[in-house]
């Protein structure tokens, strides 16, 4: 899939996937150098999706949006990955580093993700993680997620690279 998203982007054309029918609920493309420094990323999250080439297609459209370079394009790593399902967990300390994604809530108005890549290139085990989730991504105090009130759900995901 990496050399169909490479195309598309290179060319500014559509790309040319073969018609993938799954459920899931989104997707999140993202663009790295082959150092690792992250470049752009994409992303799509609904409820129920049930056309996986759809949902890669305007990924790949809003890819385009971003100023990358060609050059950046053709030397850079794409990881994509498909979100399957989440899981509330009531026990916030209950998820594989290496292949789920995390999301955590506080209220109504803070919400944020760590998807695996974010996750493996930050390294740390799961409570540093969850603190920097709360802290960078919710702009809430770190130890909220430690809260009764804290929401926190596992992402499984099947990731593409």
């Amino acid at each position: 899939m990496q050399l169909e998203i490479r195309k598309a982007l290179m060319n500014n054309t559509p790309i040319e996937l073969d018609e993938i029918t799954e459920n899931h609920q989104g997707a999140f493309l993202a663009l790295f150098e082959n150092s690792g420094k992250f470049l752009a990323e994409s992303k799509k999250t609904e409820d129920k999706l049930t056309n996986l080439t759809e949902t890669i297609s305007f990924l790949v459209d809003e890819m385009k949006k971003q100023d990358i370079s060609k050059e950046q394009i053709r030397n850079g790593v794409f990881q994509l990955c498909v979100i399957r399902e989440t899981h509330f967990l009531k026990n916030p300390l209950e998820w594989d580093i290496g292949t789920d994604g995390i999301c955590f809530q506080w209220g109504n108005r803070y919400m944020g993700f760590f998807m695996p890549y974010e996750i493996s290139r930050m390294g740390g085990d799961r409570v540093r993680i969850l603190d920097r989730l709360c802290c960078y991504k919710c702009h809430v105090p770190s130890s909220l997620w430690r809260l009764p009130c804290g929401l926190v759900w596992k992402i499984v995901v099947d990731s593409y690279h």
